[in-house]
């Protein structure tokens, strides 16, 4: 049986699923050597790297449809155009992108026999094929959230307000929370079931997002009510989410080691959904891994540590001309930007960059020139020409005096 597993993420989530994919594909632990696909809007170049070194399939939408048919305007009103379009892609970057499927399965899904969808923050203990396997039904496989929807619940609430706003009053969103953050399905009925949560998105009334937090996990438990055959549970401790119940039931007996304290077994999947890894010190610092130091590693690329060098500086107190040039290294994505100022004068302007040169590039990839030409009435005895690189938030400085 040939299968995929799909997870969403774009560049900056790519460092975290990192524990996600290695615990996958641990033979001791998840044990599985199948394909792995990302489903993402926006991936860097070292991002794309990052995945190629890892054996990780990409597929990268824009998702424009969602631009098209949402009423986004309305989700944040009084808003800029600009400023709201940037505030729903940063809420479909997290609550719609699972939809990216849709277009994956047209050109993909026809080689798999069953799919499993998912998160990025997943953590595997055991051989998962049983869970692809369970696919075999012709249903949505997913386990429940622990907490009941009792009255007075967040989910009962936003259940509550669906009935208002939609009129259905006779929708009854169940005992317990369908979590989609890890799903499995034959291809087909993958498909059917992101169709549905696509038709049922453009209709949504805008309030249910805009001031309920209405997501696409809401619409699949709207689904599931319509049609409870569709979903089947996965069978005991195979997933265990952290979010919505999970935390009181979880006991790490050992570093890395995760049981349900109610039935003493590991569960296959542990899901740190809504941040709970910050519980475990074992986990957390993979969750708050830098993107840059996953990518070095897994691409074997040498440090991209700033560099920066002044090679002269000349300054003719007759004309007053003040020249100075050097060179850089920063990495290659964001252009730097440098600012050079002298002791008393303070900032005096910005350099000019230009090509690397040839000795600095064949040492430090990513290097370049930089040339600067002022005039300045009088500098002092003792002044110091400071030179400053500024690239992703990162600063180096370079000093040398006027004067030699």
């Amino acid at each position: 049986m040939k299968t995929a597993l799909l997870f969403t993420a774009n560049t900056p989530q790519l460092a975290a699923s990192s524990l996600m994919t290695q615990t996958l594909r641990d033979p001791r632990l998840g044990a599985y050597d199948q394909d792995i696909w990302v489903l993402s809007t926006q991936l860097s170049s070292k991002a794309r790297s990052y995945l190629e070194a890892e054996g990780i399939c990409a597929h990268v939408s824009p998702m424009t449809w969602a631009d098209e048919k949402m009423k986004w305007r309305q989700l944040f009103p009084g808003k800029p155009d600009a400023e709201a379009l940037a505030a729903f892609h940063a809420y479909r970057n997290k609550r719609m992108s699972k939809l990216i499927y849709l277009e994956w399965h047209a050109l993909h899904g026809q080689d798999y026999h069953a799919v499993a969808i998912c998160d990025n923050d997943l953590y595997f203990q055991s051989d998962v094929s049983g869970l692809f396997e369970q696919a075999a039904n012709g249903c949505i496989n997913y386990a429940a959230e622990a907490n009941p929807i009792y009255p007075g619940t967040s989910l009962w609430k936003k259940d509550l307000r669906y009935r208002q706003l939609v009129g259905d009053w006779e929708f009854n969103g169940g005992l317990h929370e369908v979590n989609i953050g890890f799903i499995t399905a034959q291809p087909n009925l993958m498909k059917g079931l992101f169709e549905e949560i696509q038709t049922r998105f453009t209709k949504l009334p805008p309030s249910l997002i805009r001031d309920h937090n209405w997501h696409d996990q809401d619409l699949a438990r709207v689904i599931r009510a319509a049609q409870p055959e569709l979903f089947r549970e996965f069978p005991e401790d195979s997933i265990l989410h952290l979010c919505g119940g999970g935390m009181a039931l979880v006991e790490e007996r050992q570093p890395g080691h995760f049981v349900n304290r109610l039935t003493g077994n590991a569960p296959c999947v542990v899901h740190f959904g809504g941040g709970t890894w910050k519980e475990f010190r074992s986990v957390a610092p993979s969750f708050q891994a830098a993107p840059q130091d996953v990518f070095d590693n897994a691409c074997r690329t040498s440090s991209q540590a700033l560099r920066l060098a002044i090679s002269k500086v000349d300054y003719n107190s007759g004309s007053g001309l003040l020249r100075a040039h050097g060179w850089f290294v920063a990495p290659a994505e964001t252009p730097p930007t440098l600012v050079v100022s002298i002791t008393n004068a303070g900032v005096i302007g910005i350099p000019v960059l230009g090509p690397a040169r040839p000795d600095v590039a064949a040492i430090h990839p990513g290097s370049g020139s930089w040339d600067f030409v002022a005039r300045l009435p009088k500098v002092s005895e003792g002044e110091t020409l400071e030179v400053t690189l500024i690239s992703n938030s990162s600063l180096q400085r370079a000093q040398k005096p006027v004067f030699q």
